[in-house]
């Protein structure tokens, strides 16, 4: 599991997924933000720090599960590369700034297989579909 976005509220996530990685629930592989870690924060012992997730990519590979918490205007293209490369991703909420987008990233779910949440909700087609008026 990897973490992208660990400031903000990117911090609570990568509080609870490094008490995970203590307990052997899960493994911590990496985190990326393009801010540098905070003393009190991270980096955590043996867990690499990129500042983008193309670097994380290139440097542990894909993991299995990505943790998406960056601003949201960055949401699209993180979660769409992150899909693309074989990682399944819960994403923060909101998932996207439009609809336009969201429909872009279900087509990206269904296109490739992988697995897309948005806080307790999978991204799925019916979450987008538009009234008629009818």
């Amino acid at each position: 599991m990897a973490l992208v976005g660990a400031h903000g509220h990117g911090a609570s996530h990568l509080r609870r997924i490094a008490g995970l990685a203590e307990l052997g629930v899960v493994d911590l592989c990496a985190v990326a933000d393009p801010l540098p870690a905070d003393a009190d924060e991270g980096p955590r012992p043996g867990v690499p720090w990129y500042s983008s997730f193309d670097d994380l990519l290139a440097g542990v590979g894909a993991p299995d599960v990505v943790v998406l918490c960056t601003p949201l205007p960055t949401h699209l293209a993180l979660t769409e590369a992150a899909l693309r490369a074989g990682c399944d991703v819960l994403l923060e909420k909101p998932p996207t700034v439009s609809l336009a987008e969201h429909d872009r990233l279900v087509a990206v779910v269904d296109e490739t297989g992988a697995g897309a949440r948005s806080a307790s909700r999978p991204l799925a087609r019916t979450c987008s579909t538009r009234s008629t008026g009818s």
